[in-house]
């Protein structure tokens, strides 16, 4: 097929869960024998700056086509502004809503102009993250005039509530869900969206690595560590430290809490610190697939995940490999428990490789991934036909 995705940002690194699942799916579908291209923006992260030169690249195979942001609002004026919207969200006048957008962005003119007069070339146009100016104008171009599907993304976001959104959940012909929760609260809150599937998120199954690799490197304290192997935003970091260091005091322990983020080495020591573990924290509220859990998985060591964020407490029931935690009292008991039994770690870690093996192979994800497209296309085409 030739596919071609629109993006809000895309490239060598760009971070971002997101960002790094859409990247992998362009990637391994080029490796499938797929042509696949990337309409999307100069900008590396969600500050819009441009970063990337316009113009036509290729990375691993993947035809990149850029355009310059031209507009977006910091970040206190979209918070703003969005606090009032989703005050009242049915009665927002849409033009205060458009202008959130706007302000939300990023806003490339070049990218919905550009699709206006070439999508019609392609097999399907996929649309990856909701909550963006590219999508939401971007399928306001193309639905109706090529096969149009939507990777959401998105949790329970209060701004999905905004009737600007309907265009974004009622145009597309079909959409992919990252985890079955995602897939549950474009059902919710529209009930009468096209078809979706969930398709899942895809992890390397690879041979364990050496732990000693990270300790080389890194050279964390020698004992056994928790291992919060990504970024997140400063103030969570903060309290999670501060938190552990209380339990710590409350009930001295050997663990050591270390932080890994995921620019700081490269994949094998990235791998090896997480191999090395006694298991990962992921303590951000709202992840959208939850990937780093299931990589973990993949190197045989559970997580401990807030038991508020929907797609990982999931991922914690379906695999009984992870420990969500309902506040910091709970995490205290988790990190007991695995202080003092660390062989339950290992257990737990051989349920995880078991269920991503099971689910989320490559293979997996992407044989399902294909046949999805496979019905969009066909489907839309009898519906022409």
């Amino acid at each position: 097929m030739r596919l071609l995705y629109v993006l809000p940002r895309y490239g060598e690194g760009v971070s971002g869960e997101a960002a790094r699942y859409c990247r992998a799916l362009a990637e391994r579908l080029v490796e499938r024998g797929h042509t696949v291209e990337v309409l999307t923006t100069g900008a590396a992260e969600p500050d819009w700056h441009n970063t990337f030169a316009p113009g036509v690249t290729v990375l691993n195979g993947v035809t990149i086509r850029r355009f310059p942001v031209a507009r977006s609002g910091g970040p206190d004026t979209v918070a703003r502004l969005e606090a009032r919207l989703v005050d009242r969200p049915r009665l927002a006048p849409i033009e205060l809503q458009q202008e959130w957008m706007r302000l939300l962005g990023p806003v490339a003119p070049g990218v919905p102009t550009w699709l206006l007069r070439n999508a019609a070339g392609y097999d399907c146009v996929i649309f990856g993250t909701a909550r963006c100016w590219t999508t939401w104008a971007g399928i306001g171009v193309t639905a109706g005039a090529v096969p149009t599907l939507v990777q959401p993304l998105t949790l329970d976001d209060p701004v999905l509530q905004l009737s600007l959104f309907d265009q974004t959940f009622r145009l597309p012909d079909a959409f992919a869900y990252a985890a079955p929760e995602e897939g549950d609260l474009v059902a919710r809150r529209y009930p009468g969206a096209r078809s979706g599937q969930v398709v899942g998120f895809g992890v390397a199954i690879e041979r364990r690595p050496r732990s000693s690799l990270f300790r080389r490197q890194a050279r964390p304290a020698s004992g056994p560590y928790i291992l919060c192997s990504e970024p997140v935003d400063s103030s969570i970091r903060t309290t999670l430290a501060n938190e552990f260091a209380a339990h710590k005091d409350r009930a001295p322990n050997d663990l050591s809490l270390v932080f890994f983020g995921a620019t700081e080495f490269d994949a094998k020591a990235r791998e090896s610190a997480i191999a090395g573990a006694v298991a990962i924290v992921v303590p951000a509220p709202v992840e959208p697939t939850s990937t780093v859990v299931a990589e973990t998985f993949a190197l045989h060591r559970p997580a401990l995940v807030p038991a508020q964020c929907p797609v990982s407490a999931g991922l914690a029931v379906r695999s009984g490999a992870a420990l969500p935690y309902s506040g910091w009292l709970e995490f205290g008991a988790a990190l007991d428990m695995l202080a003092e039994r660390p062989q339950v770690a290992d257990e737990l870690g051989a349920r995880g490789r078991a269920y991503v093996e099971r689910e989320h192979g490559w293979d997996t994800v992407l044989g399902r991934y294909e046949r999805l497209l496979a019905d969009t296309v066909r489907s839309t085409s009898d519906a022409v036909a």
